[in-house]
């Protein structure tokens, strides 16, 4: 006897032990993008590798056009903004909800906000609650690095958020996952904070 999906009454083909059903392949995919899916799911494993494969082309992609002989000044800038970015989106390293539209909105507020506090001025934007805390996150992420050895100056920030508005356009129609660029964003951060230092930072791009 064929079984059926638990979602949407299709033919099954794969067991989910996150719901102990059955689901069509199109569901499972849906369940996946969810993003709490076992670890030792088969599909997910599969999907994982499929799509960081694919990662790694259309960031060479990425850094030969966007970032392409910018210097490594300019690279680990950008390094320190990606995580300062995700630090500020998610919550304990989970999205909640968020999605590419909400944060490419926000990278539209950091550059005013760092435009204007690069000219020494204050910057008092009307925001939604959601980039308002995003925006307050990031502010106090930020003194907090500069309160240690590292030092990142508005203006500096403020041209590599143009360099990632530039970005998060490359990913944008790429079809990547259902949010390309949070998803590329994700593993980005995933991997430099693998690392241990400034040299192999910078073969994520090689």
């Amino acid at each position: 006897m064929k079984q059926r999906c638990e979602r949407c009454g299709r033919i099954a083909q794969r067991f989910c032990k996150l719901i102990g059903g059955w689901l069509c392949s199109s569901c499972c995919a849906r369940q996946r993008e969810k993003g709490d899916c076992p670890e030792d799911c088969v599909f997910l494993k599969k999907t994982r590798a499929r799509i960081k494969k694919r990662l790694k082309r259309l960031r060479e992609q990425e850094f030969s056009t966007v970032l392409a002989n910018k210097g490594d000044d300019t690279f680990f800038t950008v390094v320190m903004l990606r995580k300062l970015i995700w630090d500020s989106v998610s919550e304990d390293g989970l999205l909640n909800d968020v999605t590419d539209e909400q944060v490419g909105k926000f990278l539209d507020t950091l550059e005013e906000y760092l435009r204007v506090a690069s000219a020494g001025l204050v910057y008092e934007p009307v925001l939604i609650s959601k980039q308002k805390i995003w925006l307050e996150r990031f502010k106090e992420k930020l003194e907090h690095i500069n309160d240690r050895e590292i030092q990142a100056s508005e203006s500096d920030l403020y041209h590599a958020v143009k360099l990632e508005e530039k970005s998060f356009r490359f990913y944008k129609d790429k079809n990547l996952t259902s949010e390309p660029y949070l998803f590329q964003l994700k593993e980005f951060v995933k991997e430099v904070d693998s690392l241990e230092d400034s040299d192999h930072k910078r073969r994520i791009i090689s």
